[in-house]
Parts: structure tokens; C-alpha cells; sequence
């Protein structure tokens, strides 16, 4: 479970994930060569594999095989509308959205976008009323190479 948050150019995700017996902290925004970033929530090896395929540019006929079938992914790329892929694999573009977010804590954190909140904020707030997120938070404007950490 996790929540991601996108506003304004901005991603931002908790870093908390949850294993048997206990608590571990992962990076769930990864870099794509072309200068974008995607986060997922869900099933991790999914994610990983996913993003595998769509960075190596979305090869047709080598689109990866999930193991669990459920992930929710959010791209962002530089002067491009934002893009939503779950478990079909095709990104679905969301442009006409001022922000979104996914994972279990996205209720509060797109709550907190309406009210106002930057994306680092509504994920903060998403931590602090919702179990399943929590940890440190992490996020990157879209554009930039380097992965930053809010306190």
C-alpha cells in the first residue's frame, strides 16, 4: 500500500511498504531515461517489470507478464499531460486533471490537493490519517535527475 501524489509538476510518494514480520522503507519513484518519472503502487515485481518495458520504450510483442495483477502507476514527463497505467499496461493519458493520486492513501491526499495542499503536503497528510502509508516522503519535480527526500 502506498500513496502518490502528483500536483504541478511535482511527484511524491511515502517510501513505507509493508513485509511479514515487519516494516521497510523502498523508493517507489523511478527515473526514466527520457527525463520523466514513474511511481507505482501495488504489487512490486509488477511495477519493476513495467517499468522495464515502458522505459525500454514500450516494445511491442515483449510487454511483460504480471504476477499479481494489481498496480496503479502514474508517469509524468516533461512538457507531456500526465499518464495513468494499471494492470491493462496501456497508459491512459489524464489530461485534463490538475492533479491525481493512487495507492491506498489517495482519498486523503487528492482531498488535500483540493483544499490546496502542494503534492509533498497531501502525501504528508495521506501518512498521518491512513495505515497503509507513512515513512519518509520522497519526491522529484519532473525535469530533474536527482530524487530528494522531505522531512
Amino acid at each position: 500500500m502506498t500513496t502518490i501524489a502528483y500536483k504541478d509538476g511535482v511527484l511524491a510518494a511515502d517510501r513505507l511498504c509493508d513485509s511479514y514480520p515487519g516494516k521497510f522503507e523502498a523508493q517507489k519513484i523511478l527515473l526514466l531515461k527520457s527525463g520523466g518519472v514513474l511511481a507505482g503502487a501495488g504489487d512490486r515485481a509488477d511495477i519493476e517489470k513495467f517499468y522495464r518495458w515502458y522505459d525500454a520504450g514500450q516494445p511491442e510483442g515483449k510487454e511483460p507478464k504480471l504476477t499479481d495483477g494489481s498496480m496503479a502507476i502514474l508517469i509524468a514527463e516533461l512538457g507531456q499531460p500526465l499518464l495513468y497505467a494499471n494492470e491493462s499496461m496501456f497508459p491512459i493519458v489524464m489530461d485534463t486533471v490538475d492533479f491525481y493520486a493512487i495507492g491506498s492513501g489517495s482519498n486523503y491526499a487528492i482531498g488535500a490537493m483540493a483544499m490546496g495542499a502542494d503534492a509533498i503536503q497531501a502525501v504528508r497528510v495521506a501518512c498521518q490519517h491512513e495505515i497503509y502509508s507513512g515513512g519518509a516522503i520522497q519526491f522529484i519535480r519532473v525535469g530533474e535527475t536527482v530524487i530528494q527526500t522531505a522531512i
